[in-house]
């Protein structure tokens, strides 16, 4: 049978999905819902999530679907990365009514070549062929992209809710000499994008989400058992958090040597959710409430050898601990945003 689990993880409180109650009492009063998965790895169990998610969107009615990426694993050749990427997305655009799906690119989402310089280079990633993989969601209404990019926002104008979709990871693409370095940050385009237009809003009142595959701050991830530190903060994740904290304020931020003002219109900067760490997250930095999810795939560990966060153990194959996604209730009036958890994993409330 189908089933989902409200709290911590345990067999007994199994029970059919339905209406639970819990999810009840909120989304009446929510101004927008969504379906937040992340690093699926090309799962045995996406077709059972899918499933899930499907079983309650009857009920509730998402508005859409946020996958903040790591759909793919990043070592199989090209085409078959490609075809398994397009698979992947119409299971979860056809679990909910609206079709409405928005991905934040992950580092594994790419391919692997073995013609680079003697070696074998996995997670290549094309912005141009990303976008292409992708163009689905550039139908989407109030969709907002820069060309070939693959970083971008929607608008929920009735709501005046905004998500910002951002980018994790820039390359340097030598297709000509087969060189190809991956880095983890944010690219000095993007920065200047989030400034100058994705963080600007016409009027006051505006409610902004971000979501992104790694989180932008080094001490999000801490130091891994074989020394390796995540160099995020160094690499952008400082300035666009200065950025941000500017738009809150209505105030401004002096990045790279550029001046940017957010002429004192105050923005409500609900919350940054992200995955990457295969592991949950909730906390407080730089006065930025960060949401980090654990992965949608159970058979961990598949990357990391211990997950940074809390992670929701077990995960056992076959039974309801295998899934884990959450559903989002943003309740503006309330100043809440509510996590219900469907499998392995806690509910979670963030106040803004």
């Amino acid at each position: 049978k189908t089933v989902v689990l409200f709290g911590q993880c345990d067999p007994l409180a199994e029970r059919a999905i339905g209406y639970p109650e819990e999810i009840r009492e909120v989304e009446g009063k929510a101004d927008l819902s969504f379906v937040f998965v992340t690093d699926s790895h090309l799962s045995d169990n996406t077709e059972q999530t899918c499933n899930n998610i499907r079983r309650l969107d009857q009920k509730v009615g998402f508005d859409c679907i946020v996958h903040t990426g790591d759909l793919l694993n990043g070592n199989n050749p090209e085409r078959v990365s490609r075809k398994n990427l397009r698979e992947a997305i119409n299971l979860f655009r056809n679990s909910i009514g609206t079709k409405a799906m928005y991905i934040a690119r992950g580092n594994h989402d790419g391919w692997r070549d073995e013609s680079y310089k003697g070696q074998t280079v996995c997670d290549i990633m094309v912005d141009e062929k990303w976008v292409e993989d992708t163009n689905f969601m550039d139908d989407a209404p109030n969709f907002h992209r820069v060309s070939n990019k693959p970083y971008f926002y929607v608008d929920f104008p009735e709501k005046k809710i905004r998500f910002v979709i951002l980018s994790t990871n820039y390359q340097e693409h030598d297709v000509q000499n087969k060189v190809y370095k991956n880095y983890a940050g944010f690219c000095d385009d993007q920065i200047h994008w989030l400034g100058k237009e994705a963080l600007v809003t016409k009027e006051d009142g505006w409610s902004i989400l971000l979501f992104s595959h790694i989180p932008p701050l080094t001490e999000h991830q801490g130091l891994r058992p074989d020394g390796w530190r995540n160099p995020m903060s160094d690499r952008g994740g400082a300035d666009v958090v200065a950025l941000i904290n500017a738009c809150k304020v209505g105030g401004e931020a002096v990045v790279k040597n550029e001046t940017y003002g957010f002429s004192g219109r105050k923005t409500n900067i609900l919350c940054w959710c992200f995955g990457h760490v295969h592991g949950d997250m909730l906390q407080e930095k730089e006065t930025i409430n960060f949401v980090g999810l654990a992965s949608q795939t159970a058979y961990v560990p598949q990357l990391w050898d211990v997950p940074f966060g809390e992670f929701p153990s077990p995960r056992e194959c076959g039974q309801v601990s295998e899934d884990c996604w959450d559903s989002v209730f943003v309740c503006l009036q309330e100043r809440k945003i509510y996590f219900f958890r469907f499998g392995a994993g806690n509910n979670r409330v963030v106040s803004f």
